[in-house]
């Protein structure tokens, strides 16, 4: 197995943990109940949400770094800013959309439990607030 295999099995793994913790967010937000349905067991499904979310970011974060490792070509200029990038820079730039989108998710979300909720609310409605 080469690096640059090791660099897609990343990046395989870091989609199907983003799909996983997007599947466990959905269950919590219709009040899934494991105790309730299947498998009739107590799961935390916070918990597994919040550590799939680590993971994924973790995961997320590496595949770019491996990438720029194992090859000489790829500079870390253009994970930054793919749009320079020789080959698919489309693909590319999306990529690293998905990715600024992710770590403002995380971030936010990190930011949200760590403030009280009276400054937590104000502060993060903000960025999501309709203009009128």
């Amino acid at each position: 197995m080469s690096e640059l295999d090791l660099c897609s099995y990343l990046g395989l793994g870091a989609a199907g943990a983003v799909t996983l913790n997007l599947l466990l967010g959905m269950l919590m937000s219709l009040r899934y109940s494991p105790l309730r349905h299947w498998p009739h067991r107590r799961i935390n499904l916070f918990l597994l949400h919040q550590w799939t979310a680590y993971a994924a970011v973790a995961l997320t974060l590496t595949t770019p770094l491996c990438c720029s490792s194992c090859t000489r070509r790829v500079s870390r200029d253009r994970f930054l800013w793919p749009i320079h990038s020789p080959l698919q820079p489309k693909i590319n730039l999306a990529g690293a959309g998905a990715l600024y989108l992710l770590l403002l998710v995380f971030i936010s979300s990190l930011l949200a439990c760590a403030w009280p909720p009276r400054v937590a609310q104000p502060a993060l409605l903000c960025f999501f607030r309709q203009p009128y």
